[in-house]
């Protein structure tokens, strides 16, 4: 997927771009709070096919989105009920 293809995937699950989100990379053991525009505008950079994975959890009211890039270029992404403490 191109930059542009992987940032309009993410554009239409995240809920306000300029909201915060969680950003992960699981196998490096960071995470960083950024903005969904923040992560679309720079995912060249933090993203790299064939070697990260990256989850996103978008926490607002009422729901958790969470997306997953994987290292072979899947995209997946779940909405969930929201839960108390988490929002």
């Amino acid at each position: 997927m191109s930059d542009e293809e992987v940032g309009a995937c993410l554009a239409a699950h995240l809920h306000d771009l300029q909201a915060g989100v969680l950003a992960a990379w699981p196998a490096d053991q960071v995470a960083a709070r950024v903005t969904g525009a923040q992560l679309i505008s720079a995912i060249g950079d933090l993203w790299y096919p064939a070697m990260d994975d990256l989850v996103i959890i978008d926490l607002q009211e009422g729901s958790i989105s969470v997306l997953v890039l994987d290292h072979e270029e899947r995209f997946m992404a779940a909405r969930l009920p929201g839960q108390a403490g988490l929002t």
